[in-house]
């Protein structure tokens, strides 16, 4: 079983809504959370006899806070963290300002407290992702491009038939495995995209899957189909106003989920959010075909 770390705030501490991954064998981290959670990343290394100056890689799977936010605070404290990421995530570790700013824009004075600091990641500790292909660890996980949730992402497949998916998976609740969902936020999700590596994930016949939020789940290929409906689910609604997108989607986690787990639904996963972020590729997929020379 992948070695989970529940990673929570501490001034709001929803457990089993966000996690890291430790793989022992490579010395690395998938995803790390932010810098307000990091007090939360070392215990749960300790619990599995490790300390952060034990990590030696930091394979992320896209640079959204939540994912990459402490990257920096961890390379500023261990010298010998290597940084593995998406080529055009690489610019907004090294020089993290337009990653700070577009996420005051949404948090306001509540963001240094939710996020904690962002601290640049030196250039030289960053190795950018460009293709499929293994990672420098000592196992070297095979790196996945795999956009939809944003054009940066990628997941990563270990010998043992894990994918490492962030959020090209989804999100599902172990407590409700037959229920996953699409995370679509602003500013650049793209469902075509996520359809495409959907089909490319199931190829890979993947044993389990391990998504940030949040847990582990058998048998990848069905855990794959139901996020391919949902997703599917999710833009036919496109059309909607956000009041009737959002009932729609308490109904589905309603529908598949037990009461106990919708409040997971609650801090995990923002349906307003996937409604602004299917409006926005809505609008942008608009303006491509319109600019495109007739014949």
């Amino acid at each position: 079983m992948p070695a989970i770390i529940d990673l929570v705030h501490p001034d709001a501490p929803h457990h089993g809504t966000i996690g890291a991954f430790w793989l022992p064998a490579d010395r690395a981290l998938v995803d790390c959370g932010a810098t307000a959670m990091l007090s939360s990343l070392e215990a749960g290394l300790a619990e599995h006899g490790a300390a952060l100056d034990d990590v030696e890689h930091l394979l992320l799977t896209h640079i959204h806070l939540d994912h990459a936010g402490a990257a920096g605070a961890l390379t500023r404290s261990n010298p010998r963290l290597q940084v593995w990421v998406h080529e055009v995530g690489v610019r907004h570790l090294v020089d993290p300002s337009r990653l700070i700013a577009g996420t005051r824009a949404v948090y306001g004075d509540g963001f240094e407290q939710l996020w904690g600091e962002i601290l640049p990641v030196p250039a030289d500790r960053v190795h950018a992702i460009t293709a499929d292909g293994p990672v420098g660890t000592p196992t070297a996980p095979r790196a996945v491009l795999s956009p939809g949730h944003c054009r940066h992402h990628v997941a990563y497949l270990t010998d043992d038939g894990t994918l490492y998916a962030g959020d090209a998976a989804g999100g599902a609740n172990v407590a409700a495995p037959t229920y996953v969902e699409p995370a679509l936020p602003p500013p650049d999700p793209d469902p075509i995209a996520w359809r495409h590596t959907i089909d490319r994930l199931t190829a890979l016949v993947p044993e389990q899957i391990a998504i940030t939020h949040y847990g582990v789940f058998a048998d990848g290929v069905i855990h794959l189909a139901r996020l391919r409906a949902s997703l599917d689910r999710w833009v036919d609604r496109a059309d909607l106003d956000e009041d009737a997108f959002v009932a729609a989607a308490t109904a589905d986690r309603s529908r598949h989920a037990p009461s106990t787990s919708l409040t997971f639904w609650e801090h995990a996963a923002s349906a307003a959010w996937g409604h602004g972020g299917l409006r926005r590729w809505r609008e942008r997929t608009l303006i491509d075909s319109e600019t495109v020379p007739g014949p």
